[in-house]
């Protein structure tokens, strides 16, 4: 615990709220520069179904019905993973132009990736998200006294690699693509802007794949012989998503 909170708490309240506080300002302010823009609206919703699925998340933590925390738990991840579609959007746009990339195009892919992300929602229903009220593992309340610190979710590895194949698939293709981008980036400041973009794109990813290694089942089995859970590890290291927020919105802020 720390300041008299424990791990669930400080990841759900703490560092989630003030991601999600980051996301609205600077996705707001982008879809402001052009509302009209195929490319601002892109990058606009990545931020926002993101921002969605963490409000859900900080919703959750302060409901202490099981049914409810995992039928959140599922849709906090299913419009986080959702959300990717957009950001490769932005990138695709920025590397053919909106001619190229027509909205026929974009609203295929968008169903597609939709139908995709859908087996969050169903897949393993029994199995897939479970709540885990043990008292020995870190950042759990057994009482349910504290708001965010009744149980935690445990993953199958069912549910676990269907995630991690699926996020884990969309991200490398946007990796590809801005390394593409940045190759063809003559300027040097623009190449460094878009480097930052890579990076906070890299950051995203692991705050993406930890939280689906953290709740995985064997990951969780593993708590009471590890001296240093993964969760905590984790919770460390999931502030580097805000750094991750302010590295994209450099990478994509207008030119000048």
């Amino acid at each position: 615990m720390v300041l008299g909170l424990t791990n669930a708490q400080i990841q759900t309240f703490v560092i989630n709220g003030s991601i999600l506080i980051f996301i609205l300002i600077i996705g707001s302010s982008v879809l402001r520069r052009n509302p009209n823009s195929r490319l601002n609206r892109s990058f606009f919703l990545f931020y926002f179904f993101v921002a969605f699925g963490l409000l859900i998340n900080v919703a959750y933590r302060l409901i202490n019905k099981e049914i409810y925390m995992v039928w959140m738990n599922r849709i906090t991840l299913f419009f986080s993973t959702f959300g990717i579609i957009f950001l490769l959007f932005f990138n695709i746009i920025i590397f053919q132009s909106e001619q190229v990339f027509t909205r026929k195009k974009q609203w295929l892919y968008t169903i597609l990736w939709f139908i995709a992300c859908s087996g969050i929602l169903w897949l393993d229903l029994e199995n897939g998200v479970k709540w885990d009220y043990n008292p020995n593992k870190p950042g759990i309340d057994p009482l349910y006294l504290n708001p965010g610190s009744a149980g935690v979710p445990v993953y199958s590895t069912l549910f676990t690699v269907y995630a991690l194949i699926l996020a884990q698939g969309l991200f490398i293709i946007i990796i590809i693509l801005v390394a593409r981008i940045i190759r063809k980036f003559g300027d040097k400041k623009l190449r460094r802007k878009y480097i930052s973009s890579f990076v906070a794109i890299m950051l995203f990813d692991w705050i993406l794949v930890g939280n689906l290694i953290n709740n995985w089942s064997i990951v969780q089995d593993a708590y009471a012989f590890s001296p240093m859970p993964f969760s905590t590890v984790f919770l460390y290291t999931s502030v580097l998503v805000i750094p991750a927020v302010l590295l994209l919105w450099y990478g994509i802020r207008k030119r000048d």
